[in-house]
């Protein structure tokens, strides 16, 4: 675990160097309100992020704590693998896209001397989360529904990236309210246009993680004992009147939820594949037995999809599928990565994603941005199932901040105080 005593304090490097502690902020500030909202606003800021980070190490090298190593060294040798897979890639400019998505690792480095206001950097979230979900679930219900969930995004191009962070914020209120870092139950009503927006993105994958993200949530408080008899009285209320709301809804993304899990099921029992993600994922397990231990290289997805004739038979044969017969990626994190990863990725990712899981969970005992970080990371792990999320920046994004967040102790600030005030009596 890092450590925020000695000459790296943060209250002590924010006092030695106010202008560009100030200049810091509002960057790391705009670039994680920016997030839900757009892709390349969020990337121009991003940008100006890293430069004047690069300016404060230059200058402040000795004040600067040296980052969440303990999830930072999975994570790096993670890119590292995925930069080193190169050299056997068939697609060179498909996989440097998705090797330049990895910048965004720079993330926690760079949010790590500002950890003494993550609240502000959470409510820097929150904003931006609430923007967007009001503008785009007030678009769609004012014009009657008639906007879908693949043809509006509010102020993106895609609704499935916002939908993962409605689906985060959305399990983050609830854990930060039953954890107490916010006492007010007026702070949920942030979950009115979270949650409607997410149902109305039609992404199915962002309702399944806020049911599994919330319970997580609530178990790992149970298990602490951080429950309260009025906080579970409310969330239990909004738990029952959104599930039956849910139930009772004819939301397309229910409808998609109920029909996802009957082609899985006729997949399963009787072989038959109508959902075109059930084809591509079964073709990357009979691709990647030809290279189970490198696999193909990233960026290598589409070569390996388009030489599997199974996959080429099913897709003629189904009008369902020939209609979204594109190989350029399985629409999974974890059946990309095995891919063009081979066993060797899988064993980093799953090195990476295992780190951050039992960090936030350690930090969970002491205090409850651990068990925020929990239900921000198992959103981005169920709805990773469903997309390619490990080359797409914006939702990198989330998996970096949680990473943040999860190694990340407030009582360490306490504890610095405390030191620096028996040192002050010497």
């Amino acid at each position: 675990m890092a450590s925020f005593s000695g000459p790296g304090s943060l209250v002590e490097l924010a006092a030695k160097d106010r202008f560009g502690d100030r200049i810091h902020l509002w960057l790391a500030c705009g670039t994680l309100a920016t997030l839900p909202l757009n892709g390349q606003i969020t990337g121009v800021l991003m940008i100006g992020l890293v430069i004047w980070g690069l300016v404060r190490t230059v200058c402040w090298r000795s004040h600067l704590p040296t980052g969440p190593r303990v999830v930072m060294i999975p994570a790096l040798v993670w890119v590292g693998y995925l930069l080193l897979s190169l050299l056997w890639s068939p697609d060179l400019r498909t996989g440097w896209h998705q090797v330049w998505a990895q910048t965004w690792l720079a993330l926690p480095p760079l949010l790590w001397p500002l950890m003494n206001r993550w609240r502000l950097l959470l409510l820097s979230v929150l904003v931006g989360t609430l923007v967007q979900s009001t503008f785009h679930a007030s678009v769609v219900i004012l014009d009657g529904f008639r906007a879908d969930g693949w043809g509006f995004a509010g102020f993106d191009s895609h609704p499935r990236r916002n939908a993962v962070w409605y689906a985060a914020v959305s399990v983050g209120l609830i854990a930060a309210y039953l954890g107490r870092i916010v006492t007010r139950p007026w702070w949920l009503l942030g979950l009115i246009p979270t949650l409607a927006a997410c149902l109305l993105s039609e992404s199915r994958g962002g309702v399944l993680a806020i049911l599994l993200g919330t319970g997580i949530v609530i178990v790992l408080l149970a298990i602490r004992r951080a429950l309260t008899r009025r906080s579970v009285v409310i969330i239990s209320t909004i738990t029952l009147v959104a599930g039956g709301t849910i139930l009772v809804s004819q939301n397309e993304t229910i409808r998609e939820v109920r029909r996802s899990m009957s082609t899985a099921m006729d997949a399963v029992t009787e072989g038959k594949v109508e959902d075109i993600r059930i084809a591509w994922w079964r073709s990357c397990v009979r691709q990647w037995e030809t290279r189970p231990i490198l696999g193909f290289g990233i960026g290598g997805t589409q070569e390996a999809l388009a030489g599997d004739l199974q996959l080429q038979d099913e897709t003629r044969q189904s009008p369902q599928l020939k209609k979204f017969a594109i190989f350029n990626q399985p629409h999974s994190v974890y059946f990309q990565t095995l891919l063009e990863g081979g066993i060797v990725g899988v064993m980093l990712l799953g090195w990476l994603l295992g780190t951050i899981g039992r960090t936030a969970y350690r930090t969970s005992s002491r205090h409850p941005i651990g068990t925020l970080a929990m239900g921000s990371l198992a959103v981005w792990m169920v709805t990773a199932l469903f997309d390619q999320w490990h080359a797409q920046g914006q939702v990198l994004g989330l998996l970096w901040f949680t990473a943040t967040l999860a190694a990340f102790d407030p009582n360490w600030l306490d504890a610095d105080s405390e030191t620096k005030s028996a040192e002050a009596e010497y």
